[in-house]
């Protein structure tokens, strides 16, 4: 004897059943997610520490090799940059703090030339 045809959901139907009563995980998905945590900390942790360590080994090699105090690495250096920084600064503040609204003159149309067309 054949069993009695269930209702036929439409998608829609499907969709919001499952999504409020999702399956269980199986056992395969759970030991997945345990996988998957454990390699993402491995990858996230370990990997980055050795890598930090070789950038620190390569930079303490690179500062080994290089020439004894450069002529960049001094205060001097530094100081007439700063310098440099500060009499740029002023400059720029001494030329827009002089005229902030500055007014062209009556004939400052006269001085200039007609565009050609």
């Amino acid at each position: 004897m054949r069993q009695p045809r269930k209702a036929q959901l439409s998608d829609y139907e499907r969709n919001v059943r499952r999504l409020l009563n999702p399956p269980a995980p199986s056992l395969r998905d759970r030991i997945g997610s345990v996988l998957g945590a454990i390699e993402e900390s491995w990858c996230r942790h370990i990997t980055q520490r050795n890598l930090y360590r070789q950038l620190d080994a390569a930079g303490a090699l690179h500062r080994a090799l290089s020439p004894p105090d450069p002529e960049w690495d001094t205060q001097e250096f530094l100081e007439r940059g700063l310098r440099r920084i500060a009499e740029a600064a002023a400059t720029r503040q001494a030329r827009t703090s002089a005229a902030p609204f500055a007014v062209p003159p009556e004939d400052h149309r006269d001085q200039c030339r007609p565009h050609p067309h």
